[in-house]
């Protein structure tokens, strides 16, 4: 008896292993297409010089200024020849280096933890004290280690990016733990976000990089959950917009002979809500409609 086209097209296309390989370039494929259709974020930079600013008096600020001027003009005094910009404390913002040669911090990403949940007052003010971070397993012993003292349930870091770095005071940093199984990541002195209206605002002007996370984590647990091509592509069709077109030649390629399985029927279902399907559609729609 002929096998039906269905069974057919299920044996040709689970041919296809979902390899680390194939899952990092429909990963990176799916992420470039999410920063051409989101990477608007109207206002976004005015808000969070804003936000860094008002930590500042104007004197203060003009301290930072005059530190500037003055390292620029010692440094022109003591090596005429050389060029300042390669050496200036904005060269080496977030580097060893310019920790150890500056009184300010240079920053280009600004952490915040969002949490409507926490005091009002503490909106749009620096987490002092230990370092945040979620709770995580450790990939050394397999043991859970709890999250830091200051973690409040129904924290929320979000990490933005300037196009021009800014000077603090402050250390205002994240790093991954390493011993932490998965990317887990520390936060020094992040800014908290915690008025319905700070809430508001930054959900708002930071509504672009809210979303490419979103779906970043939803197509990173898309592809862990599907150990082939075809069931990656059953649960998310549009999703063949990011698969390398190689890897779809190969899905049509002349069959092996098939070895019965024993696993439970996928259910393609099961892994994405609709809602969150449509809105990753929307996103490959919309990504080549730009194309054209």
């Amino acid at each position: 008896m002929g096998r039906s086209p269905a069974r057919l097209e299920e044996i040709i296309m689970a041919s296809v292993r979902m390899s680390g390989e194939l899952r990092d370039k429909i990963f990176k494929n799916f992420e470039q297409q999410l920063y051409k259709v989101y990477e608007n974020n109207s206002g976004l930079q005015d808000y969070l010089k804003s936000i860094l600013e008002s930590f500042y008096s104007v004197e203060e600020r003009q301290l930072m200024k005059d530190y500037l001027d003055v390292h620029e003009r010692l440094f022109r005094m003591k090596y005429p020849k050389k060029n300042h910009e390669k050496f200036s404390p904005k060269k080496y913002f977030g580097t060893v280096y310019g920790s150890r040669n500056s009184d300010f911090n240079w920053v280009r990403e600004v952490h915040f933890i969002i949490n409507p949940n926490r005091p009002a007052t503490e909106s749009l003010t620096f987490m002092v004290g230990d370092d945040w971070h979620e709770e995580y397993t450790n990939g050394y012993n397999d043991k859970l280690t709890p999250p830091s003292k200051n973690y409040v349930t129904g924290d929320y870091c979000l990490t933005l990016k300037l196009e021009e770095p800014i000077q603090l005071v402050q250390k205002h940093d994240s790093s991954q733990i390493w011993a932490a199984e998965g990317r887990v990541s520390s936060f020094t002195n992040p800014i908290i976000i915690s008025s319905d209206l700070d809430v508001d605002n930054i959900e708002k002007f930071a509504e672009g990089t809210i979303k490419i996370n979103e779906s970043k984590t939803q197509i990173k647990h898309l592809l862990d959950s599907c150990t082939t091509l075809k069931r990656f592509l059953d649960t998310w069709p549009a999703g063949k917009d990011s698969v390398p077109q190689e890897y779809l030649d190969k899905m049509f390629e002349t069959p092996k002979p098939a070895t019965p399985s024993s696993l439970p029927k996928f259910d393609p279902n099961s892994i994405l809500p609709n809602e969150v399907k449509e809105q990753m559609n929307s996103a490959i729609l919309t990504s080549k409609l730009m194309e054209n």
